[in-house]
């Protein structure tokens, strides 16, 4: 066939490469002590460990960044931070105020929100009908001016 043709040369080594390969794969290995198939395992459970830890690694980072992206969200939906009742602010801080505290307040807040242009969202409120859902931003400086005024008082 093409026994003396360079092609013939060339195939031929090809398979008798094939050959040598094949009974290579052939040889049986050694059969493993117990210690070195309890090593095998062990290196393999070691391995797999460090997968796993890898994996949660990512996932906190992922659970990281996908807090800073709520948080940003939630800064672009409100950009003036979270809106609040006065009554509901003040029980948020843990402040005891009256209702008559609260009126005023909220007035100080809503003329606030005028001045800086902000909108006042309304909610229904069973004391008072209809109240003013504000800023935090704005809250934190009505009831900063009002302790600091109590501090003038006093001195």
């Amino acid at each position: 066939m093409m026994a003396g043709t360079e092609q013939g040369k060339v195939v031929r080594k090809y398979f008798l490469e094939c050959e040598r390969i094949a009974k290579a794969s052939n040889i049986p290995q050694p059969a493993m002590t117990q210690i070195q198939i309890l090593a095998a395992l062990a290196q393999q459970m070691a391995e797999q460990e460090q997968r796993l830890l890898e994996q949660e690694r990512r996932q906190n980072e992922v659970l990281a960044r996908l807090k800073a992206v709520e948080v940003e969200q939630d800064r672009f939906n409100s950009p003036c931070g979270h809106k609040y009742s006065v009554m509901g602010f003040a029980k948020l801080r843990g402040l005891e105020i009256s209702l008559s505290q609260a009126g005023s307040k909220g007035k100080k807040a809503s003329a606030l929100c005028r001045k800086q242009g902000v909108e006042v969202e309304q909610i229904h409120d069973p004391r008072f009908g209809y109240v003013g859902l504000y800023p935090e931003s704005i809250l934190d400086q009505v009831f900063s001016t009002n302790s600091k005024d109590k501090a003038i008082a006093r001195h």
